[in-house]
């Protein structure tokens, strides 16, 4: 399995804990660690859908006509970005071709915030940005700065610790409208304004109907965390199986992270060496629920033959298995997997069929400089020690 693609097991599980799409949001880190993360209150939220629009006060426009103040009768879209959001440079064409739709019936304004760190080459460094991006940024572009007056007033107030978050400002100069801007819902949200067409009331009521059902599942996450932590610091001490039990705990809770807490389960039970129970979960795993899971098959099968892994007892048949299993899913067309089954393969003795594999990989992954160039050091250590 290519080195520079894994991603540790408590990593993926923890993103599917969070409920976040890489793809659609980026999520400020708001604590020094993952047990700060799950102790800290959530803000008090005092702005939301039917509220007065805070004014907009920013250190610096950067591209477009300021706005200064709302126009009564015009509508704006207040959307928040950093220069490191991938999810936020993915929306922003979306955004220039709604401001070119709605034309000189709606203004978009991007601000960037959270930009990391705040010093002397701060602002440049976002101006270049936006100079660099300009077809893309199709619209009024702000810089938030240092005093964060904005994500105060808007991202904080509300509650909102993901972007990019867009703020839809009615004709009223009232918050219409909070959330992605690349969902259908707010697309709808602006038509409906266009056209005269909006409901306030029944925005009002379906916005604080999804807050609380956003603070449930707050809720949920913190107990889930909790346990997280709690189950990380019994394994440090070498209390596994009281590790172990929360989590079943949190299966409890989410049943449907029973293959997430299994996989957690599995690294726990490797890193402290209990091979026997770690193999027979694996052996369960690979038979069962993950039969059909190709990366989990594989992240189990790198697992125990990892050469960079201190393992005392590989089971490599095992993994042989799993890994197997993980190419046929992937149809022989996933460099990542095939490296792994040349791998098992070494380790079996069958030094032509490891080069025969580890060869395909190298192939397939052209594209991808850094993942061949690491696949083909491999394949020249085979090539090498076959000798």
């Amino acid at each position: 399995m290519f080195r520079s693609l894994r991603l540790p097991i408590v990593f993926s599980a923890f993103v599917l804990l969070l409920g976040l799409s890489p793809a659609l949001r980026a999520q400020e880190k708001k604590a020094d660690d993952a047990k700060g993360e799950a102790e800290e209150k959530a803000p008090k939220v005092t702005l939301g859908v039917g509220d007065p629009a805070p004014p907009l006060k920013v250190d610096k426009f950067l591209k477009g006509e300021p706005v200064k103040v709302f126009k009564p009768g015009h509508i704006y879209v207040v959307e928040f970005w950093a220069t490191w959001c991938g999810p936020c440079i993915h929306s922003m064409p979306h955004l220039t071709e709604l401001q070119k739709k709605f034309k000189d019936k709606v203004t978009f304004v991007g601000v960037n915030i959270w930009e990391r760190p705040y010093d002397e080459k701060t602002l440049g460094k976002v101006e270049e940005f936006v100079k660099k991006n300009d077809e893309k940024m199709g619209y009024t572009v702000a810089y938030d700065g240092p005093d964060r007056h904005m994500d105060k007033a808007y991202m904080e107030a509300a509650g909102q610790d993901g972007i990019p978050t867009a703020f839809i400002v009615s004709g009223e100069a009232k918050i219409a409208h909070i959330g992605h801007p690349m969902q259908p819902d707010f697309e709808k949200a602006l038509e409906q304004l266009v056209d005269g067409k909006f409901d306030m009331a029944a925005a009002v009521k379906a916005y604080e109907k999804r807050r609380a059902e956003e603070e449930a599942e707050r809720q949920q996450f913190r107990k889930i965390a909790a346990l997280k932590n709690a189950a990380e610091d019994l394994i440090e001490k070498g209390q596994v199986d009281e590790a172990l039990a929360k989590y079943d705990e949190i299966v409890e809770l989410l049943p449907h992270l029973r293959l997430t807490v299994d996989l957690w389960k599995f690294n726990a039970l490797m890193d402290h060496e209990k091979y026997d129970r770690a193999y027979a979960l694996a052996e369960n795993l690979i038979s069962g629920s993950l039969k059909e899971n190709a990366d989990a098959l594989n992240m189990i099968a790198w697992r125990i033959v990892d050469p960079q892994a201190k393992v005392a007892q590989r089971n490599v048949e095992l993994a042989f298995k799993a890994a197997e299993l993980g190419v046929r899913l992937t149809d022989e067309k996933e460099p990542a997997v095939l490296d792994t089954l040349a791998r098992c393969y070494w380790l079996k003795g069958d030094k032509a069929r490891a080069i025969a594999l580890q060869t395909k990989a190298v192939e397939l992954a052209k594209g991808n400089k850094e993942m061949q160039e690491s696949l083909q050091e491999t394949l020249d250590d085979y090539k090498k020690d076959a000798k």
